[in-house]
């Protein structure tokens, strides 16, 4: 069972190539996004997203309440968003994207 090893261990290399070559939606930065807020975004179906947000808000903020996007532009800045692809849906830095 030598060739089951040798699987086991191609599988797991195959599952870290597919996970960091998750594409990152359109508009956001060039930089491949990292961390915790981010991989939560994508491991829950997000799409990481550069939004123009308050500019007192800091990348992935939390969008389940109200207010961290919601500046006139004057007032706004860009910052790294989870976009969860449905209006039923918001997201949590702590759970990623969650139903509202």
């Amino acid at each position: 069972m030598k060739t089951l090893g040798i699987w086991r261990g191609s599988a797991k290399a195959l599952v870290a190539i597919l996970a960091a070559s998750v594409p990152v939606a359109c508009g956001s930065s060039s930089n491949t996004p990292a961390g915790p807020p981010a991989d939560k975004c994508i491991e829950t179906g997000g799409a990481v997203t550069t939004t123009l947000c308050c500019d007192s808000a800091t990348d992935f903020p939390n969008t389940c309440g109200v207010g961290a996007c919601a500046c006139p532009p004057q007032s706004s800045h860009n910052i790294q968003t989870c976009d969860c692809r449905s209006q039923s849906r918001c997201f949590d830095p702590q759970r990623g994207c969650v139903s509202m």
